[in-house]
């Protein structure tokens, strides 16, 4: 007699187990290029709209940041420009640094107003916060399966936020009071179009509410930290 082959088939349940460890890594590929391009896309939009529906800003808004770049000591060249699309300031462009305006800015916003947004938007490119965003993506990329690392990134971006308020408030140029107004103001004026591109900029609104918060507490006791 001939012993009887008792090596079970695998089931199809088995054989789908034994597959997946061998696709995940493709799979955590392919999303993190579907990340990146959809982020490479939006950048090419959103500057896209930039270069076709803005103008310079006028001779006083232009004077007036390259005034506040000189005391900031902001090293790389910045265009100030205007545009219709967007309702509240805003900066982006990792090359070459474009700080856009509302087209209403100069009527809406005082000149201490102007001051606050403009300071806080070069205080942007003074600390490379447009590079650190892009890292950030980056990093955000590789995680894209992991919940964690987007409520992580959301974290970031207050955080960057308030950093750069506290560099604003430290550099003494409007005090904690004007400057929240100064905010609240943008936030009021903002449009719906103003987080379409959040991964392409960094806008005066965003988070505000996170912000305001952080401002009333500039020095934490040694038991916060």
């Amino acid at each position: 007699f001939s012993p009887v082959n008792q090596t079970a088939e695998p089931g199809l349940i088995d054989q789908i187990a034994g597959t997946i460890p061998s696709l995940m890594v493709p799979l955590w590929i392919v999303g993190i290029g579907l990340v990146l391009m959809i982020g490479w896309r939006k950048q090419i939009v959103f500057h896209r709209l930039i270069n076709d529906d803005s103008e310079p800003a006028s001779d006083a808004v232009t004077s007036m940041a390259d005034a506040i770049a000189q005391d900031l000591k902001v090293k790389r060249r910045v265009d100030v420009r205007t545009s219709l699309l967007y309702g509240s300031p805003l900066v982006t462009g990792l090359v070459r640094p474009v700080v856009l305006l509302p087209a209403w800015f100069e009527s809406d916003y005082t000149p201490r107003e102007q001051r606050d947004a403009l300071t806080h938007e070069l205080m942007h490119v003074k600390r490379h916060d447009l590079f650190a965003l892009q890292a950030a993506q980056f990093v955000l990329a590789l995680q894209w399966f992991n919940p964690l690392a987007h409520l992580a990134m959301r974290a970031f971006r207050v955080d960057q936020e308030a950093a750069c308020d506290a560099d604003v408030l430290r550099a003494g140029t409007s005090s904690a009071f004007s400057y929240g107004q100064t905010l609240v103001k943008a936030a009021r004026l903002a449009g719906p179009a103003d987080g379409a591109f959040r991964g392409a900029n960094l806008t005066l609104t965003h988070p505000i509410k996170e912000r305001l918060i952080l401002m009333q507490n500039t020095a934490p006791t040694l038991r916060r930290r």
